[in-house]
């Protein structure tokens, strides 16, 4: 009488675990402690708000975004 389980469905068995360990090791590894780093962050806003939003976000500690003013753009279509 033949073994329930052949030696080539048991190999294919460890074989896919195995290539869902490596998958999760590679996640785990990559994305344990995400930190953002000089993340590009435009701010767009009237003058006076958009230097007092900058000022705060220069205040960040470990410099997570690299904050710039942008110039304000007026709508497509308007006229002045």
């Amino acid at each position: 009488m033949k073994d329930a389980v052949s030696l080539r469905a048991t190999l294919l068995v460890v074989g896919v675990v195995a290539l869902q360990l490596l998958f999760i090791a590679s996640y785990v590894g990559a994305l344990h402690n995400p930190k953002p780093r000089d993340v590009s962050f435009g701010v767009v806003a009237p003058g006076v708000t958009a230097e007092q939003t900058v000022a705060r976000l220069k205040r960040l500690p470990g410099s997570p975004l690299d904050r710039a003013r942008c110039p304000t753009r007026r709508p497509r279509g308007s006229r002045s």
